[in-house]
């Protein structure tokens, strides 16, 4: 690639990022990917930042399995997320208050 500069100069183009991203534990990641399955997302959106329905649906699924069921404090969930701890009150609070039930849920992860 070049630039033009008043002479043509030779530019080093960076590679693209790759997508990496944090490990979890062997049972999270079997339930991300069921999350994941269930919502038609990837693990690297329910991970990441978006705020689509969709994605923010699965997010606050996961949240609340490894909350509910697991036992993780707001903390640990945060952590292992890479999230601001207040974000996941925020989910946590959502789902108490919602009205749609989730029984399959129970009869998932018990």
């Amino acid at each position: 690639m070049y630039r033009y500069t008043g002479k043509e100069q030779s530019v080093a183009v960076k590679p693209a990022p790759v997508m990496v991203r944090r490990q979890l534990p062997e049972k999270l990641e079997r339930i991300l990917s069921g999350v994941c399955e269930r919502h038609d997302v990837t693990d690297f959106d329910v991970l990441g930042k978006s705020r689509l329905k969709r994605i923010v649906q699965a997010r606050r699924e996961m949240i609340a399995i490894m909350y509910f069921k697991l036992g993780y404090d707001h903390y640990r969930i945060a952590h292992l997320l890479q999230m601001d701890r207040t974000s996941v009150l925020h989910h946590l609070g959502m789902r108490k208050k919602s009205t749609v039930k989730y029984p399959h849920l129970r009869i998932m992860y018990q």
